[in-house]
């Protein structure tokens, strides 16, 4: 009996901790399979050849992590929003089809499209003979990237017609940020694996994957540029996004990033499809090249504004008294105690600046390998760098701060309450307990 009972207490504990990983599991959590996977393609393909041969063993190191990382999410975002409503529909009311009209989660959606498309381009430097295998994970990505550009974009901003939504005016238009842009974006990270895959497809297949990625590519620049407007009326009349909402100011980066990658290799690939002669082959390459820089500038650009955007709000520059100091909510943790926590300057939305500023950094080695200019090397260095120690970051933090550390407290909370307590402070971005104070 006493055999029993311990059995039975040991499933109810464990069935606690799953429903507690659930619980505690947002859409947003896509986005550190998003960096994660992007960043190991900076440590394999990074531009300098001595760097290089280290940075390739901790590419597969991070790769792996993302496999993880990408399993993990995709089944709890299963089990919370398609599996226990119907199976405790009291314990989770909300169902995916309601997820996918609510346009403050939905857009997150992208972010899961694109931590898969850093599998397929893993897969094809890893193993290009597989192509057969890449192809058609690309193709389920590439319906995932349209049903993203498609229909959810399109539940976005249509959910402002609601009576909830017509009700709060212009409340409304001050809580966007451009985190619209992450279905938006899904299509063109597509349109750049695409590209890169086609070398490795037999030559009758080639021509059609040309036609799509440019097609892909097009939808996403110009419904992207779309989004950008309406960004920037918001900006004008409301001001850049506050708190942990500011590093979202990088997100348009990425359109830039892996557009110019996709024109670049697009056109290469269109050169040697129909084997021109070197002089046209020159004069097309130099024209992709064009449009890569091209969109490449406008990159850096939204570097520059993003940075700015994010010192303004948490560093006080210019303006001190918009300074917001996060600090980590983690009573019941003693092995954290030695964290100065009013040092440790560290938000979840952290992780939006990781995907962005690799494309940039992908982008540059592309233009680099083409063209030889050593100042792109360089560039692409740099940003290189900056999204490896931006992505490290955000896991340590991640690890530190998120769900181990917050089921550790609900449990010490109960062994001295003899209950189940909430931790004080609000889900902030919806992966880690943080208290806002001026």
């Amino acid at each position: 009996m006493h055999k029993l009972k311990q059995c039975r207490s040991t499933r109810e504990a464990a069935t606690e901790v799953v429903h507690g990983l659930v619980e505690n599991f947002q859409a947003i959590h896509f986005v550190a399979g998003m960096g994660i996977g992007i960043t190991s393609n900076v440590l394999y393909t990074f531009p300098i050849e001595v760097v290089r041969r280290g940075f390739h063993y901790v590419g597969l190191v991070y790769f792996f992590i993302n496999l993880a990382v990408v399993a993990i999410t995709h089944l709890l975002f299963l089990l919370k929003y398609i599996v226990f409503p119907k199976m405790y529909p009291e314990r989770y009311p909300t169902t995916f089809w309601e997820f996918v009209h609510d346009g403050t989660k939905n857009v997150f959606l992208g972010a899961s499209s694109m931590s898969i498309t850093t599998i397929v381009n893993m897969m094809y430097l890893l193993r290009p003979n597989w192509w057969k295998f890449v192809w058609s994970i690309w193709w389920l990505n590439f319906v995932q990237a349209i049903s993203n550009t498609l229909i959810v974009f399109f539940f976005i901003f249509s959910s402002s017609t609601s009576k909830e939504f017509r009700h709060q005016g212009k409340q409304v238009f001050v809580k966007i940020n451009p985190s619209i842009m992450l279905p938006l974006v899904t299509c063109t990270v597509t349109s750049a694996s695409g590209t890169q895959i086609t070398e490795i497809l037999p030559r009758e297949y080639q021509l059609a994957m040309m036609i799509i990625t440019t097609m892909l590519l097009i939808v996403a620049i110009f419904s992207s540029f779309v989004a950008i407007s309406v960004l920037f009326t918001r900006f004008f009349n409301f001001g850049i996004p506050k708190n942990g909402a500011s590093f979202t100011m990088f997100i348009p980066i990425g359109i830039m990033g892996q557009g110019g990658i996709a024109i670049l290799v697009n056109s290469q690939n269109i050169c040697n499809y129909y084997n021109v002669i070197d002089v046209v082959r020159d004069v097309g390459v130099a024209l992709g090249a064009i449009l890569s820089i091209s969109l490449l500038a406008l990159g850096v650009l939204f570097t520059v504004w993003g940075c700015l955007s994010v010192f303004y709000v948490y560093i006080g520059w210019p303006s001190p008294h918009m300074r917001d100091k996060l600090e980590v909510n983690m009573r019941g943790d003693r092995l954290l105690k030695w964290l100065d926590f009013e040092l440790v300057y560290w938000t979840p939305t952290m992780w939006a600046a990781t995907f962005p500023f690799a494309t940039i950094a992908l982008s540059s080695r592309e233009v680099w390998v083409v063209s030889g200019i050593s100042g792109f090397r360089v560039l692409s260095c740099i940003y290189g760098f900056a999204v490896i120690a931006i992505t490290t970051w955000c896991m340590l933090a991640t690890m530190l701060f998120v769900i181990p550390w917050e089921l550790r407290h609900r449990k010490a909370v109960e062994a001295q309450d003899g209950e189940v307590n909430k931790p004080e402070g609000k889900v902030n971005d919806g992966i880690v307990s943080l208290r806002i104070i001026a």
